[in-house]
């Protein structure tokens, strides 16, 4: 399982569902935002990367699904079901743009 989160989604994923609850009915930041709370080699917290910025995602939460961010980040990991194999992190940022490297 894959988490794509942001600190840029702070007014959805913090005011929001402190205010008004998560899809569980808990009343706090979700982990969009923080990211998860255990760790699990199936649990993978993409947070947002600046090169994320020429695929159409802002880090906020309207843009994370952009067309080309789908495309090329989120879609790839679906097909292949690559969500431990290849961790998304800063130190591997090269993974996140190589699928756009023949555009």
């Amino acid at each position: 399982m894959v988490s794509f989160g942001s600190a840029g989604d702070y007014f959805f994923l913090g005011l929001g569902t402190l205010l008004f609850g998560t899809s569980d009915r808990v009343f706090s930041p979700s982990s969009g935002l923080l990211g998860w709370h255990h760790q699990h080699p199936r649990f993978v917290d993409a947070r947002w990367h600046p090169a994320w910025l020429r695929l159409g995602n802002l880090g906020n939460h309207t843009t994370s699904a952009a067309t080309q961010f789908m495309q090329y980040v989120v879609g790839p990991r679906l097909i292949t079901g690559a969500d431990s194999a290849h961790p998304i992190s800063d130190s591997n940022a090269a993974y996140l743009t190589v699928s756009t490297a023949h555009r």
